[in-house]
């Protein structure tokens, strides 16, 4: 059984551990090796702390033994160049777990936080990302391309919009 709630300080371990692991997993094949290698929990666990500190929102999902398996992020869109107000940040779920409906009912849990105050949000995604078409399963539309600065490298990056 899979329960879900608002994220909150008590969860950064655990999402922080399950983003390295997800990044590991998922983009070995297009993500130097150096970068992933570089990932740390102290820097994660800084990372999410602040986002958190900025009032972005973070729902979990947990098993029957409180494990978190599951979570997503959003808050105000940073893509300037696009015309809407929220942007998801991040949409995470355990490999052992894909495929049970966590990454729906964690997107939906946002569109119902939202009710009544925003109707669309952006995604942008990594265009090597294997599971992008998560995205379009649940009704988000690819409306542009962008490159993505990484800092030390760039990535060929697509952006959805999902309207309600």
């Amino acid at each position: 059984m899979i329960t879900y709630r608002a994220g909150n300080q008590k969860d950064i371990s655990n999402i922080s551990k399950l983003l390295i692991d997800a990044w590991k997993n998922s983009y070995q094949d297009f993500i130097p090796a150096e970068v992933l290698n570089s990932l740390t929990l102290d820097n994660q666990v800084r990372r999410h702390t602040k986002y958190m500190a900025a009032n972005t929102t973070y729902f979990v999902a947990e098993n029957e033994h409180e494990e978190l398996v599951g979570f997503t992020s959003y808050g105000k869109n940073r893509l300037k160049n696009i015309g809407c107000e929220i942007e998801l940040y991040t949409m995470y779920v355990k490999t052992d777990h894909h495929r049970k409906g966590i990454g729906k009912s964690l997107l939906a849990l946002i569109f119902s936080d939202l009710e009544n105050t925003q109707n669309s949000m952006v995604v942008l995604v990594f265009k090597k990302n294997p599971f992008r078409q998560f995205y379009t399963q649940n009704g988000f539309v690819k409306i542009e391309e962008e490159i993505i600065d990484m800092g030390t490298f760039k990535l060929e990056g697509e952006i959805y919009m999902k309207s309600e």
